[in-house]
């Protein structure tokens, strides 16, 4: 009877863990297929939830929001971390919208470019004729993203942040989340084989019950 019900919860964890890395199959079926955008080809207004993207960002503004992690102990406030930041980025039609990363080196290329765009406004307006080759900041950033709708906390917080001319000039609908399209494979192929565990020790678990159920034999 123990190693029945065993089967039974093994299958039912295998399951839920199915499921949960299943949720990858859409995004994974649509880049095996290549239905991928190329950020650099298209507009703002191209982008939809649920999209796959990749290109390379150019330009940022910086970190528009930052999510943080606050550990407490006995309720006094431990450590801060960030979690995540969201960096208004341009797109190839001149419209802002944000793309969000979790990863610190990105957070430091992105943070670096977005200071030395602002050394290089206040310069430019400032002193001008004092601007060489190597004011102007350069970005280079390849990434792979999935379009996801904007919430609407981080929506009112980018607006805060961007204040005037926020509807005309940015993307209040969607924004990038950072993706890496060649783990959606792993991720799938791990959650059919998760499947596939959970079908077996189901049909153990029936096969077993069934088989206790049968009325005893008796010989002489």
């Amino acid at each position: 009877m123990k190693a029945t019900k065993a089967f039974l919860i093994g299958a039912l964890v295998m399951a839920v863990f199915a499921i949960a890395l299943l949720t990858d199959f859409p995004k994974w079926y649509k880049y095996r297929k290549g239905d991928v955008k190329n950020f650099n080809e298209i507009s703002s207004a191209e982008l939809n939830e649920g999209d796959l993207v990749k290109g390379h960002i150019y330009v940022t503004y910086g970190a528009a929001v930052e999510r943080q992690e606050t550990k407490k102990r006995f309720g006094i406030t431990t450590s801060k971390s960030t979690t995540m930041k969201y960096y208004c980025v341009l797109t190839t039609d001149k419209q802002c919208i944000l793309y969000s990363t979790n990863k610190s080196d990105e957070y430091a290329l992105l943070d670096r470019y977005a200071n030395d765009l602002e050394a290089f406004y206040t310069k430019l307006n400032g002193d001008p004729d004092s601007l060489t080759e190597n004011d102007v900041p350069v970005l280079e950033l390849p990434f792979e993203a999935v379009v996801q709708k904007l919430p609407k906390d981080v929506n009112n917080l980018f607006a805060e942040w961007y204040e005037d001319g926020y509807e005309e000039d940015c993307n209040s609908k969607v924004y990038l989340s950072r993706a890496n399209f060649d783990g959606y494979q792993t991720t799938v192929f791990i959650g059919f084989g998760l499947a596939g565990g959970a079908v077996i020790l189901l049909v153990l678990f029936i096969f077993f019950t069934v088989k206790g159920k049968k009325g005893a034999q008796y010989g002489y």
